[in-house]
């Protein structure tokens, strides 16, 4: 079995079949998920978007989270006689993540796509990406305080709206939010709110839908075939120009559709804390502080 049989298994299916990541990443994160932690974030959500009046301003809800993408491993079906396959070392494969930014009405900042140990070569990664992005680059390829302090500062509040306040969500385990940021935050007006640790799988509304779609689309524009593990095959000066191709698809209808459902299936537009099933928490048990929620700064 071969990448064409599987090009044509797919579209033959397409109605039958999704992929999806595997529930097992869902499954590790729960042991670190209690009900007190989501709970407390429920009763602090709750009480800023009726302090500030921002129930039914879905404009002006955003969430922010990153999803990373493994280039340079090309993809195969197998034979089950066939055990393993051949792949290369970790260290000839290039990482790159996207900090992507929704609202619950699906309005977007562009993109910021943070590439590994370097920019890629020339210009034309600039040029060929999506329409105002921004681009960064850190050792391991993800966000850290630096990044996230130039794309606050000269990126968010240079796309977001003129209304606010605004409340912005940001993933709670080792978020990289600096002392610069909290006090840009308070003087623009912006509510800076984080998730509980390891409970993006269950409150990040980006992860709830649109991550997995995005991947989708990028593996059937470079005919990986399978986005369930995060490899792809394309090259790093050619990523910025899939990937716009890729972005697209939350400019249109389906895009719009499923940024909003994540929201909603996470309960966090509209609000509802009892979206999510008790099947994804553990049981009541002592909470430490470190495992709840954050509030790191109330508009004023």
């Amino acid at each position: 079995l071969g990448q064409t049989w599987w090009l044509n298994f797919r579209k033959r299916q397409e109605k039958n079949i999704t992929i999806q990541p595997a529930d097992s990443v869902v499954r590790g994160r729960t042991a670190c998920v209690r009900t007190e932690a989501v709970d407390q974030f429920f009763r602090l959500l709750n009480s800023v978007t009726n302090t500030h009046g921002l129930r039914d301003k879905p404009h002006q809800i955003y969430s922010c989270s990153e999803t990373s993408f493994q280039l340079g491993r090309k993809k195969n079906i197998l034979p089950k006689s066939i055990s393993l396959g051949c792949k290369p070392a970790p260290s000839s494969r290039d990482h790159i993540s996207i900090l992507a930014c929704f609202n619950a009405a699906a309005g977007d900042i562009p993109p910021f796509i943070i590439y590994s140990k370097a920019y890629p070569g020339g210009v034309c990664y600039k040029t060929q990406g999506p329409p105002h992005a921004l681009y960064g680059w850190s050792d391991s390829g993800c966000i850290n305080s630096e990044l996230f302090k130039k794309w606050f500062l000269k990126h968010f509040l240079i796309h977001a709206p003129k209304e606010r306040p605004l409340l912005l969500l940001l993933d709670g385990h080792k978020s990289p939010v600096s002392l610069e940021v909290v006090e840009s935050a308070r003087k623009e007006d912006i509510i800076l709110l984080s998730l509980p640790p390891h409970c993006s799988h269950i409150l990040q509304p980006l992860d709830a839908g649109l991550f997995v779609v995005l991947k989708q689309h990028f593996a059937s524009l470079t005919g990986t075939g399978c986005a369930a593990d995060s490899h792809f095959t394309v090259s790093k000066k050619e990523f910025s120009g899939v990937f716009k191709q890729t972005y697209q698809v939350t400019k249109e209808e389906e895009g719009v559709m499923i940024v909003k459902e994540g929201f909603g299936k996470c309960g966090i537009y509209p609000l509802d804390h009892f979206v999510n099933n008790d099947v994804h928490l553990m049981p009541p048990h002592g909470l430490s502080p470190a495992a709840g929620t954050s509030l790191l700064i109330s508009a004023q």
